[in-house]
């Protein structure tokens, strides 16, 4: 095999595609990138770690066609120093790589293409097309909630997504906090009247980093029954999915809620990030504080104390019904916060040891956010 790339476009598909490469793997083809170069001058890009793969096309000039597997990291690494010109690569019978470029050359060990692990079908029987800039925020307000493993609840370890008609709902959830985020959009597809699947977290995370913001840049989801496909221009991102069934988060939600206070998003982010400058210190005797809310006339008083120190903090607040103090993990109200993207947000509360929802005030025309927090007991 004898190819040359453009090193812009080629790092433009590795980039990518290296979030997709296992580094446990006893196998030593899943730790690689398969090239395949094609009698016909294209020339495509495949990782996969067995749960999320990339599979790219990038222009070459195929002088010679093969398909071999190659070190991800390491030729990686290698094409990013590389001098900014054209970079060939040649892998011998003998299974030798050679990656030139001026007067540089490395040399790497290839293996055979066909050891590389078989991806899922790419083709799907069908597939709708959508705006890539609308996952990307829907993600974005709603990752901070998957579960990073619960071997209870499995289901509760990925973003639950469900279209029904022109309504796209995401849906995150790790048994502190739940994230919602629902999203009217014209949706170009012949499918069923509702379809819903959970994405794993580590390919939300990756698929995150790879949709556009650019409102025009469109995207074609093809759905089956163990596994997803995103195809992202020459770029195809593939998932496996979750298959299980979702919890009843409707249930989670209480909507009788007497305790009302509306606050400057802004204002009571800067306060709790000041505040858990004192109550995520952690020490090896102890674990992480919470902070205090004390609801009273129209203020919010926020306290937390830890081996660190004590800090006090208030902010205005537009409050209906009874005072009340309530205890939570600074971290996780933080996180709501930086996922909403309001001026002001309603604290809707009921008592110490009942979920707290948060959402904006002022609701987009498209967009409508919830975020349900659990409290944590206060100890003095």
């Amino acid at each position: 095999m004898k190819v040359i790339f453009d090193k812009i476009k080629l790092i433009s598909v590795l980039a990518p595609a290296m979030g997709c490469v296992s580094s446990k793997s006893t196998f030593t083809s899943m730790e690689g990138v398969l090239i395949n170069a094609a009698g016909d001058g294209k020339c495509t890009i495949t990782t996969y770690d067995m749960d999320k793969g990339v599979h790219a096309r990038v222009a070459a000039t195929v002088e010679e066609p093969g398909s071999y597997i190659l070190n991800a990291q390491d030729f990686f690494q290698y094409v990013k120093v590389m001098p900014e010109n054209s970079i060939e690569l040649e892998v011998t019978d003998k299974l030798t790589a050679y990656l030139r470029c001026n007067r540089v050359c490395y040399t790497m060990r290839a293996l055979n293409g066909k050891e590389f692990p078989t991806p899922p079908d790419l083709e799907g029987e069908w597939g709708f097309v959508m705006e890539q800039s609308i996952l990307k925020t829907m993600v974005s307000h709603t990752h901070h909630s998957i579960s990073a493993g619960d071997s209870n609840h499995p289901e509760l370890c990925g973003a639950y997504l469900k279209i029904e008609g022109d309504d796209l709902t995401m849906v995150a959830c790790d048994t502190f906090t739940l994230s919602k985020c629902v999203y009217k959009a014209h949706i170009n597809t012949d499918m069923p009247s509702e379809l819903s699947m959970i994405i794993p977290g580590k390919s939300v995370a990756e698929l995150q980093k790879m949709l556009s913001d650019d409102e025009e840049d469109l995207m074609t989801i093809k759905p089956s029954k163990k596994h997803v496909v995103f195809v992202l221009g020459d770029l195809i991102f593939f998932s496996r999915l979750i298959d299980m069934k979702y919890i009843d988060y409707e249930r989670i939600i209480q909507n009788d809620m007497p305790i009302k206070a509306e606050v400057s998003r802004t204002e009571f982010l800067e306060c709790l990030e000041r505040v858990s400058l004192v109550s995520e210190k952690k020490s090896a005797s102890s674990a992480r504080s919470c902070v205090k809310l004390n609801f009273s006339d129209n203020s919010i008083k926020i306290s937390s104390t830890s081996l660190a120190g004590q800090v006090n903090d208030e902010i205005f607040c537009k409050k209906t019904g009874d005072d009340l103090e309530i205890g939570f993990a600074c971290r996780y109200l933080i996180d709501i916060l930086r996922a909403l993207d309001c001026d002001k947000v309603c604290l809707n509360l009921k008592g110490p040891r009942i979920t707290m929802n948060v959402f904006p005030i002022d609701k987009a025309e498209k967009k409508d956010q919830f975020y349900l927090v659990m409290p944590v007991k206060i100890t003095d």
